[in-house]
């Protein structure tokens, strides 16, 4: 099962009635209900709930800044195509591990592959296509896969199968 991402807002409503809903049992003694951080019908009162609106992204190294900790990026597996000119690495930016290219002189990253999370890819010896694997749905059951290493063409080398590869 896939968890769609959730908006800051959403993710903060959701921590704050948690925080709530905690604060209020920790302080419950047994056979004690608490409707602390409630309005009677368990709903958060007004003033609890977060406006949602733009962010302000804090400076580093000052107040603790959830926001900073909900924009972290990354990026992993970097392989320098071997004229040195390319850099292809997966980042889960789009939600799923997929592959992406950036110049080695900078620039702006091209996508390369859609679909299904990427498990791992490794450059050829030429430069001129990658291999990579997927599983369909977090099945753990791989299919490989060659792609041309500017993303034009793609090609299947083996099928997912109902065994463990």
């Amino acid at each position: 099962m896939r968890l769609r991402a959730m908006t800051l807002g959403r993710w903060l409503s959701l921590v704050a009635l948690c925080g709530l809903g905690c604060h209020g049992a920790a302080e419950a003694t047994v056979g004690e209900s608490t409707t602390a951080g409630a309005e009677a019908g368990g709903a958060p009162r007004p003033e609890d709930v977060p406006e949602v609106g733009p962010v302000q992204l804090g400076l580093a190294g000052g107040e603790p800044d959830v926001v900073r900790y909900l924009m972290v990026r990354s990026a992993y597996a970097g392989r320098l195509s071997p004229d040195g000119q390319r850099l292809f690495y997966r980042t889960s930016v789009t939600g799923a591990p997929q592959i992406w290219s950036v110049s080695a002189r900078g620039g702006a990253p091209e996508q390369l592959t859609f679909g299904e999370p990427i498990t791992f890819h490794a450059m050829s010896p030429t430069g001129t296509h990658l291999l990579y694997g997927t599983d369909r749905g977090g099945n753990e059951r791989e299919g490989f896969y060659l792609l041309r290493a500017d993303g034009t063409e793609e090609r299947e080398l083996l099928a997912p199968s109902d065994a463990f590869r």
